[in-house]
């Protein structure tokens, strides 16, 4: 059981406040949420959070119409210099989820992905991917989600490649009913390489939306996703069942991206193809990574120590 960082402190705040700033990108957001979620499913039985969205569009006379922040959160470059600004007029303790286009000690805590270097100040914090709003799922046996990407600046896409790697994957589990989803980047003619099989269903991502490929991961037993996809399949560990990685080589020799799907490999989070079309299940505490959760813990330990300071 993963110990707790709040528990042995005691609450200062009647409430918590949080102003989140965002830039109108889905993938920015969704750190956003998924840290905003972690930070109140732990506290709210010890104090109530309050949130208020900051956008591009929200005038700056708005904000003085807000409780003042005791946390200013945010993803995105665009959003840097507005939460510093927030910070001097209001105070608050200020959380940026990214690698900073500024430099890092500007910022309070500064939560990076792992595989991403960056100037460390004593307030830069490793994640292993990015935060995200997928919780633990309730996996049908008889459902597999596969997630496929395309062209990529890390990887060499191969459709043949991949198409044969589905192939592998949906005839060695026959017994699944498989969901093979593609993505913006992925070839006009990838999902009609794959070849049609009574347990194989297509899904076009323009006939998708987020909220359809975060049921699909929230009810399959187990996920496939291409390498180049990082964001989904960070997002498919956080489901906590088996999650195995197509492959494709490498556009380079220092991968970063490759080097963090190593590590998770390590660990025993995925299962590269190479390594066999069984994926290996694990405990509960091994196989699902809950970041947000802990990200959530260290902020709000944090937070009540500035309150006291």
């Amino acid at each position: 059981m993963q110990p707790s960082y709040v528990t042995d402190i005691k609450p200062v705040l009647k409430s918590f406040v949080i102003w989140v700033f965002s830039d109108g990108r889905k993938g920015h957001e969704s750190q956003t949420r998924g840290l905003l979620n972690a930070l109140v499913k732990l506290n709210k039985s010890r104090f109530a959070v309050e949130s208020y969205w900051v956008t591009k569009q929200t005038p700056n006379a708005h904000l003085t119409t807000y409780p003042h922040p005791d946390l200013i959160l945010g993803a995105g470059h665009a959003t840097h210099f507005p939460m510093l600004r927030a910070k001097i007029l209001f105070g608050g303790v200020t959380v940026v989820l990214m690698k900073p286009s500024i430099p890092s000690i500007f910022f309070d805590m500064v939560f990076v992905p792992h595989h991403d270097s960056c100037e460390n100040f004593g307030n830069v914090y490793a994640t292993i991917g990015v935060l995200n709003t997928i919780t633990r799922s309730h996996p049908n046996a008889s459902e597999g989600t596969i997630l496929l990407g395309g062209a990529s600046r890390h990887f060499q896409w191969d459709t043949d490649r991949i198409a044969q790697q589905v192939k592998e994957v949906c005839d060695s589990k026959t017994d699944r009913v498989w969901n093979v989803c593609d993505s913006p980047r992925s070839p006009d003619e990838l999902l009609s390489k794959i070849q049609d099989s009574p347990n194989i269903r297509k899904y076009p991502w323009r006939d998708t939306d987020e909220h359809f490929i975060s049921f699909l991961l929230s009810t399959s037993s187990e996920i496939w996703v291409s390498c180049d996809s990082v964001s989904m399949l960070y997002e498919a560990v956080s489901t906590g069942v088996p999650v195995g990685v197509f492959e494709l080589e490498s556009r380079k020799r220092s991968n970063k991206i490759l080097r963090g799907l190593k590590e998770l490999a390590t660990q025993g989070h995925i299962q590269f193809s190479h390594d066999g079309l069984t994926l290996k299940l694990r405990s509960e505490l091994e196989s699902q990574l809950s970041e947000s959760t802990r990200c959530a813990e260290l902020v709000t330990r944090y937070v009540i120590k500035n309150k006291l300071a």
